[in-house]
């Protein structure tokens, strides 16, 4: 009897693990069951009201002969009427539910609440019901109907989605339905949420790549033909809008806790942009979006401006080498806050580089990129003061940016002119041609990005770093040495 008791007790962790899997199992049967019967039952439903299950449209497509050399096409396409740039009466309003339908979909939404590894509720704070009639009654939380809040807010949304991305409803096959069934039981047990934000981006390619990771969760890629068509669209439809059409993206996943709320992702897509340009890419944007991926497990998509040109004429190609050096510049700018008070002017030094990158104006360009050269070579000194700035400017200047003795003597000079015409745009004087002005904004670029780079990799420089590069460090001492 003992022997049989410890064989019963050995097995039973195998035999939970059998049931557990035998559970699941049913369960995504019950999933994959409910995805075709719902086509079938949507697609009836618009049907028996005098609507179609694809809308015929003409369609722009984009061919580029060169980066930045595009132009528009159109073609006639079907698509599917539950497609959501459609309005509601040409089909959408009649995707319900049939009763029974709705009933199994509650009892599997029941069961998804119930499963072993289940990490519900999640944050879902905008309700709303979707292939079922819309309730006049208010929503129940996770804790008073587990059942339908998770039908609500998980399974519905999964279904219409899945549903929406076929070419047609009559288009629904085992293999949507398994691809279908997977999403919801992944995300169901996942403990995590994602935020996805894509940055699109003119002035680079990938060349033959698709895409290039940059870090763990961040990647810049090829924009897919809907998202270069929906921004060429844009740009069709306001032709007073100078902008170059975006290539690539840049996208950033952010991971949070199931019940934390959306986080400000700007901070870090900023980081990523400054890196970028400060490995010599020209880039260009009007504005990011940022969703919950899937997109059906959130409450729409949220938009904000990028700090960005939003034209540029020079294209270049990020390499793999280029991202290794992006994805180490963006590590170190992380180190540095504006709002502290031990990083501030090392930060502004970022910052304003970033601020003049951005700016449409030679003239306001050329005064930040000055400003993020001051924040790094004239370093608080307090034997000086603020005495000498413009010299000690060219001298720090010459001697950081320099590799020869002989271009330190040009970068002496090219640093002093600089130093000037900030002096005289700021100030007043005789105001200088366009063509001095976009000159100088070159230099002042260019001797910003290094500087910075440099900074970046060695460490922001401090007031006896350029005393130690003006008059040589210090060699030790050789014993015996009458002096030491």
């Amino acid at each position: 009897m003992k022997d049989i008791k410890q064989q019963s007790a050995l097995a039973t962790p195998q035999s939970e693990a059998m049931s557990v899997e035998s559970a699941l199992d049913d369960l995504t049967t019950r999933l994959t069951r409910l995805y075709l019967a719902a086509a079938r039952d949507v697609a009836t439903a618009i049907l028996r009201n005098g609507r179609g299950v694809t809308v015929g449209l003409e369609e722009i497509f984009i061919e580029r002969e060169s980066p930045d050399s595009w132009q528009s096409a159109s073609r006639l396409v079907e698509r599917n009427v539950l497609d959501s740039q459609f309005p509601p009466q040409w089909g959408r309003e009649y995707a319900v539910l049939s009763d029974e339908i709705a009933d199994e979909a509650l009892k599997i939404a029941g069961a998804i609440s119930t499963m072993e590894g289940a990490r519900l509720p999640f944050f879902a704070p905008m309700s709303h019901d979707v292939l079922v009639p819309r309730r006049t009654t208010q929503f129940p939380s996770y804790e008073e109907d587990p059942a339908d809040w998770t039908r609500t807010n998980l399974l519905l949304p999964a279904l219409y989605a899945h549903l929406e991305i076929l070419p047609s409803l009559r288009a629904a096959s085992e293999h949507h339905a398994d691809v279908f069934a997977q999403e919801v039981l992944t995300f169901t047990k996942s403990s995590e949420m994602t935020y996805r934000t894509v940055a699109p981006l003119a002035g680079i390619q990938l060349g033959a790549q698709t895409e290039i990771a940059l870090s763990n969760g961040v990647k810049l890629r090829r924009l897919t033909p809907n998202e270069e068509r929906n921004l060429a669209e844009e740009q069709i439809k306001d032709p007073y809008s100078v902008s170059s059409l975006p290539l690539c993206a840049l996208e950033v996943d952010q991971v949070t806790g199931r019940l934390e709320t959306n986080p400000d992702i700007r901070p870090t897509v900023e980081t990523w942009l400054n890196a970028i340009q400060l490995q010599g890419h020209r880039i260009a944007g009007k504005r990011a979006t940022s969703h919950l991926t899937p997109e059906w497990s959130g409450f729409g998509t949220m938009y904000f401006p990028l700090n960005l040109r939003r034209s540029t004429q020079k294209w270049s190609t990020v390499t793999e080498t280029d991202a290794v050096e992006i994805a180490r510049i963006a590590g170190e700018s992380q180190k540095y806050d504006l709002t502290q008070k031990k990083t501030a002017t090392h930060a502004l030094a970022l910052h304003r580089y970033h601020l003049g990158m951005a700016k449409e104006s030679d003239v306001e360009s050329l005064l930040d990129f000055v400003i993020s050269l001051e924040a790094i070579l004239l370093p608080r000194d307090s034997q000086v003061g603020h005495s000498d700035l413009s010299y000690r400017f060219k001298v720090h200047g010459a001697h950081y940016l320099a590799s020869t003795t002989d271009e330190r003597h040009e970068i002496y000079k090219r640093m002093g002119n600089l130093y000037t015409l900030r002096s005289v745009l700021v100030h007043g004087g005789k105001y200088p041609d366009a063509a001095t002005i976009s000159t100088a904004q070159s230099d002042a670029e260019g001797f910003a990005r290094k500087a910075l780079n440099r900074a970046l990799r060695q460490g922001f420089p401090q007031a006896q770093t350029f005393i130690d590069l003006v008059l040589g460090e210090h060699s030790p001492a050789a014993p015996g040495d009458a002096s030491a």
